[in-house]
């Protein structure tokens, strides 16, 4: 069994008909640290976006703790402890 606290599989995003993520997968297990690193444009907001379903259309599974989440609103997803600060310049 595993004990990640995140689990993405195959995640797509699009904006409109522009693709922004295609399938991406990643494990965060309980207690450990992932940094997102690229260039703009790269996919890092879209990602997190999301991840918190405040992004764009999305297919794919997010798994958080033991619950799939990718269906819920994004205030169900804050409640349950998904969250990010964005850099604000």
């Amino acid at each position: 069994m595993s004990h990640a606290r995140l689990d993405v599989q195959q995640l797509s995003a699009w904006y409109g008909q522009a693709q922004a993520l295609f399938d991406v997968s990643l494990t965060v297990h309980a207690g450990e640290l992932v940094v997102l690193q690229g260039l703009n444009g790269a996919g890092k907001s879209s990602l997190l976006q999301s991840l918190m379903g405040i992004g764009p259309r999305v297919t794919g599974r997010i798994t958080w703790a033991t619950q799939q989440i990718e269906h819920w609103p994004a205030h169900r997803r804050a409640q349950s402890g998904v969250g990010f600060v964005a850099e604000d310049r």
